[in-house]
């Protein structure tokens, strides 16, 4: 496993290679190479900061020595360029902010934990499975560019809209 801790954790080159990766920061943080290829992922991060990663294939959202799941006060956006998202954990973005998902070439699905944020934009290509009782999001778009389904399941009502320049949902299937 990597661990990174800092005021805030960037990338301007290479990739991070690792079976897990841990993120502690207190300002944006930002790991956007497409060289990086971990297995599970956690992140926190403070302050009302905001926090993107893209990976090179399939991960996982889980616990990584000792911290579970995604958080964080700002913005959450997490994309994997080939392969799968997978959330084993929570991922949860600080209030009257939004979380971004996305699988490229995959799709995105939720086995544990709940999504929160105020908005949830969700991008895939085979699909996305959102299930579970707990998601609390106020608005939702989603694209699906394959033949895949896509499912959301939210705890208290939600609205179909726009985020991100993304509007509504739509499947190809």
């Amino acid at each position: 496993n990597v661990t990174l801790s800092a005021g805030a954790v960037s990338q301007s080159g290479g990739g991070v290679t690792a079976g897990g990766l841990k993120i502690s920061a207190a300002d944006d943080s930002a790991l956007e190479s497409e060289s990086n290829n971990v297995s599970t992922l956690s992140a926190s991060v403070t302050n009302g900061k905001d926090f993107n990663y893209v990976n090179a294939g399939s991960f996982t959202v889980g616990s990584v020595a000792g911290l579970d799941g995604v958080t964080t006060d700002g913005n959450v956006s997490l994309k994997a360029t080939t392969g799968n998202l997978t959330l084993d954990t929570d991922v949860i973005a600080g209030a009257a902010k939004s979380v971004f998902l996305q699988a490229t070439a995959g799709n995105v699905t939720q086995s544990a934990g709940h999504i929160a944020g105020d908005k949830v934009r969700v991008i895939a290509s085979t699909g996305a499975t959102l299930q579970r009782a707990l998601n609390d999001v106020n608005t939702l778009a989603a694209s699906i560019s394959g033949t895949g389904n896509f499912s959301f399941v939210d705890a208290d009502g939600f609205t179909v809209g726009t985020v991100s320049n993304f509007n509504g949902v739509t499947t190809h299937n």
